[in-house]
């Protein structure tokens, strides 16, 4: 069960604010270490907007369990386990995304997220 996050670093890269695309999203473990009583899921996640920059987010992700099985696993295979992954890749995805999209009001980029479309029924 997750039970806290921080960001750790934010890094932003501005090459060019005209015709800034769409990111592309890639999400890096960098480690998976035993704390105390959670195990720490060390992460980096990049919004690569191309020629015009990238915003870089490093954070940690604090999970508490089965006796450090994901630390377990990771030293083992260096990943973690498949029935893992999705729940992981979703909390970490919505907590970057808030942040990067906090971010993109500053520095004028398009933020990570697809607008959302209307239908207006009459």
């Amino acid at each position: 069960m997750i039970v806290g996050d921080v960001i750790n670093q934010v890094a932003v890269i501005i090459k060019d604010r005209n015709n800034v695309p769409f990111p592309a999203f890639n999400l890096r473990i960098l480690d998976v270490v035993e704390d105390k009583d959670v195990t720490v899921i060390k992460y980096e996640v990049t919004f690569d907007y191309g020629n015009a920059g990238k915003i870089v987010l490093t954070g940690e992700v604090y999970e508490k369990g089965e006796e450090h099985k994901l630390a377990k696993f990771w030293k083992d295979n260096n990943k973690l386990p498949n029935d893992y992954v999705p729940q992981f890749m979703s909390f970490v995805n919505w907590i970057a995304t808030v942040h990067a999209t906090v971010i993109c009001q500053t520095i004028r980029f398009r933020p990570p997220l697809l607008p959302l479309t209307f239908n207006v029924k009459e």
